[in-house]
């Protein structure tokens, strides 16, 4: 794609190490279609801190080397075609906006599966995770041992599968999503026993494509989904056992009361078919006694 600068991590870029470092962003994201046209606006970087305490300084970027190769990855992943193209990059106050065209529909019946794929996660809100390769220029410690990042260049963003979120994509097959396409590119990444291999193509750790593989692996779907139907269905008997014990306490406690109202020859009597009129005139005289004794 174009990159000369491989992903490299933190702590390899603290030792000395020259590359691209990547930051994530749990970006806002409006995916919208029109037509045949499917494109996505991200905010693809701030100036707020982050988890290891770094700032990237909005002001600080640097899209000269970007806008001659406007690329939006799949998960960094430089071995597979760009799945958008971006075609309006802007800074705005405190964050990096962006707008992207999808390479849905290539022309000639080409389709693209995982651009097609990931817009749709996208606009079903399945996804909504982006994370930016860039190369620091300037930079300093601050005070909470983080990085303030005030002049970098950016060489390309990539929509991300969350970490911190692995339901979603079982919530996008359940919804009918075909996923497949990410299982394919999981497997292609995971040929690589190599971890330091896999963290360049992807940007990412190895359990995390893990997950993404298992999830979306086609032969899962009816596994996944019967064992959630199984645990569903155990929480239902299990609350309607919990009702039906309420429910037995409950009819316990009245026909204490009722012993305690009906005279036990009226129960007898009632056993053998008594005339109902005069067990109903019995209970309303002994309730009508209890009363004026309390009075």
């Amino acid at each position: 794609m174009g990159n000369e600068l491989e992903l490299i991590t933190r702590e390899a870029f603290l030792d000395g190490v020259v590359g691209l470092l990547r930051k994530q962003y749990n970006a806002q994201v409006k995916a919208t279609t029109k037509g045949d046209v499917k494109t996505a606006d991200f905010v693809i970087s701030t100036g707020a801190k982050d988890r290891s305490n770094d700032t990237i300084k909005v002001s600080g970027w640097d899209f000269t080397h970007y806008r001659k190769n406007p690329v939006v990855l799949w998960a960094h992943d430089t071995t597979q075609l760009p799945i958008a193209k971006s075609t309006k990059i802007t800074k705005y106050r405190q964050a990096v906006n962006s707008t992207a065209e999808f390479a849905t529909d290539l022309g000639e019946d080409i389709k693209y599966d995982l651009a097609i794929l990931t817009h749709a996660m996208l606009e079903k809100g399945f996804l909504n995770a982006v994370s930016v390769g860039f190369k620091p220029l300037k930079w300093e410690f601050n005070d909470e041992s983080g990085i303030d990042y005030s002049s970098q260049e950016l060489y390309e963003y990539s929509v991300v599968p969350v970490p911190d979120n692995p339901e979603a994509l079982q919530m996008a097959k359940g919804a009918g999503i075909d996923i497949a396409p990410y299982y394919e590119w999981a497997e292609s990444i995971l040929d690589h026993s190599d971890d330091l291999i896999v963290v360049k193509m992807s940007g990412l750790d190895r359990d995390v494509i893990e997950a993404v593989r298992k999830t979306a692996d086609p032969q899962q779907k009816l596994s996944i989904f019967i064992d959630k139907s199984f645990e569903q269905l155990e929480k239902s008997i299990s609350s309607f056992e919990t009702s039906v014990a309420k429910a037995t306490a409950r009819i316990d406690m009245l026909a204490s009361e009722y012993e305690e109202i009906v005279p036990c020859e009226h129960i007898k009597q009632k056993e053998t078919g008594p005339d109902t009129t005069e067990l109903v005139e019995s209970i309303l005289k002994k309730m009508v006694q209890d009363r004026t004794r309390k009075e």
